[in-house]
């Protein structure tokens, strides 16, 4: 789906255009966005929403937008990474080693920081798998040209 098709489906959702446009006014703007359906055969049937976004001043938050039987609403700073390996990269090595989980009063870790910080992590995963399926081209395609 295309990032403008994805943009207008932000204003479906009356509680997440809400904090995108408090956002807007605030400097960000979208560098990603992505969406999750129940139903891909359905591409209209959207549950989940992600927006990344980053100010001016490189401040970078994510917004999650998920509507099914519970309907939640989360905003969190991305951490400023130094040594970060590629620029659409959110995380290294050591922000991952390092990152402490608030507890709750009972049951544990609070389950949507600790989703938030887990779908960074799938992002970054998805992100280098792309980056090992281009090498592996680029590496045949050296081969290629050596082996001419």
């Amino acid at each position: 789906m295309q990032f403008e098709q994805l943009k207008e489906f932000i204003k479906d959702f009356p509680k997440l255009n809400k904090a995108y446009q408090v956002k807007v006014g605030e400097g960000y703007t979208i560098t990603s966005i992505s969406a999750r359906s129940l139903c891909p055969e359905r591409s209209l049937d959207i549950k989940s929403i992600e927006i990344h976004m980053e100010n001016t001043n490189g401040k970078r938050i994510v917004i999650n937008f998920y509507e099914g039987t519970i309907k939640f609403l989360y905003i969190d700073e991305i951490p400023s990474g130094k040594g970060i390996v590629y620029d659409n990269m959110v995380l290294n090595k050591e922000m991952i080693h390092e990152k402490d989980f608030k507890k709750k009063l009972f049951g544990g870790y609070d389950d949507r920081e600790v989703n938030v910080f887990l779908d960074l992590i799938i992002s970054d995963y998805k992100y280098m798998e792309l980056l090992q399926k281009e090498n592996k081209i680029l590496r045949e395609d050296i081969k290629k040209f050596r082996d001419k």
